[in-house]
């Protein structure tokens, strides 16, 4: 959703998935470049590299995200719609969000981020390929094997592997041509 509502990334987002904004094409929400890099930096400062989740530096990080959401009161004024359900799988309740602007849209998304009871925040990376730079969210596999975490998509893996080969090539040549003089 923050992603979204930055519009970097993916332009196609299901309706489900933003609750009651319900878009189901490419909107630019019109947010403030300076939001736009506040929200990057708070993003940066949640995603971490495996080893480092547990870091200090990075706790007291999460904490200013969530002190600067505490402060500015937009989930307060958060609402949601409800349903619920009861039939022979039991008792169910569904409810959905209802955000009013793109404020609200990220601070809320930042929240799932931040809320320890949900899989969001443990799951968020950034693509390491120098020319895309984007979060994304790694879903398990249902395969075997490990899930994503370097990389957003298969083409920038081998995006990524082919300039480290190249740079590898590069210093394998200046290396030799070292040798000769």
């Amino acid at each position: 959703m923050v992603q979204f509502a930055l519009c970097v990334g993916s332009p196609c987002v299901s309706p489900e998935y933003l609750g009651r904004l319900a878009l189901d094409k490419f909107v630019d929400l019109g947010i403030p470049e300076e939001v736009r890099e506040r929200t990057t930096q708070e993003l940066i400062w949640l995603v971490g590299d495996i080893d480092d989740r547990l870091n200090r530096k990075k706790i007291l990080d999460r904490e200013t995200v969530v002190l600067r959401i505490k402060k500015e009161k937009r989930l307060e004024e958060l609402t949601a719609v409800g349903v619920t359900v009861f039939d022979r799988n039991g008792l169910q309740f569904e409810w959905e969000p209802s955000i009013k602007g793109w404020p609200t849209l990220l601070d809320f998304g930042l929240a799932l981020l931040i809320d320890p009871n949900r899989p969001f925040g443990d799951r968020l990376y950034r693509c390491q390929w120098s020319e895309c730079l984007r979060f994304f969210l790694s879903i398990p596999s249902k395969k075997q094997g490990s899930f994503r975490w370097r990389y957003c998509c298969e083409e920038h893996y081998k995006d990524a592997d082919r300039e480290k080969v190249a740079e590898r090539v590069k210093r394998y040549r200046v290396n030799q041509a070292r040798k000769k003089k």
